[in-house]
């Protein structure tokens, strides 16, 4: 009889230590799921905060490549007078070799445009036989750089999809504003 209450006494003992273990084991791998996600969540907002960096990044750099790039155009004197008598043809020979290898250095680059002062438009490299079209209504950067003759930058639909769109107003070198010369960067460029 003695063994018999001995032996459910160690079982008990067992049985609790076996619980308070069981417990334990649990209260463990509850701590380590919640350590776990919030080790996730932490990397998460890392993530974040990085790809927007890296995002505002390629922004600037890509507006500052192709505000340096337009700088160049605006400097072409040869293309002042085309501009001027709105000779596409001879416009767009001066410009297409230009324009071929600005999409050689980047690929996603679809679009060169040049507006005229009223926001219409004179000539888009891209599609040389589409022009003539009046731009105020449905496209505000194109009104908003011929307004105040300032860069604009950001995403804009127009005839040819969404771009992000680099529009820079075309001043000579004697101060004369001619229009807006613009370039339209796909948006899997930024994917990419």
């Amino acid at each position: 009889m003695y063994t018999d209450y001995s032996n459910k006494l160690k079982n008990r003992y067992l049985l609790v230590i076996g619980f308070i273990f069981f417990l334990a084991l649990i209260s463990r791998g509850y701590y380590d799921v919640k350590h776990h996600r919030s080790m996730i969540d932490t990397q998460m907002q890392e993530l974040h905060k990085n790809t927007v960096l890296q995002y505002h990044n390629l922004i600037l750099n890509l507006e500052e490549k192709y505000t340096s790039i337009g700088f160049a155009f605006t400097n072409m004197q040869d293309i002042y007078e085309p501009i001027k008598l709105r000779d596409r043809e001879l416009l767009y020979s001066k410009l297409k070799n230009n324009y071929l290898r600005l999409q050689e250095f980047n690929p996603y680059l679809h679009i060169m445009h040049l507006h005229d002062t009223s926001n219409t438009s004179l000539l888009r490299m891209h599609k040389p036989t589409s022009y003539d079209d009046d731009l105020t209504d449905i496209r505000p950067i194109i009104k908003q750089t011929n307004i105040d003759k300032k860069n604009h930058f950001g995403f804009e639909t127009g005839k040819n999809g969404i771009n992000y769109r680099i529009s820079l107003p075309f001043i000579t070198r004697d101060d004369e504003h001619l229009g807006v010369l613009e370039f339209g960067i796909k948006p899997q460029y930024f994917a990419s």
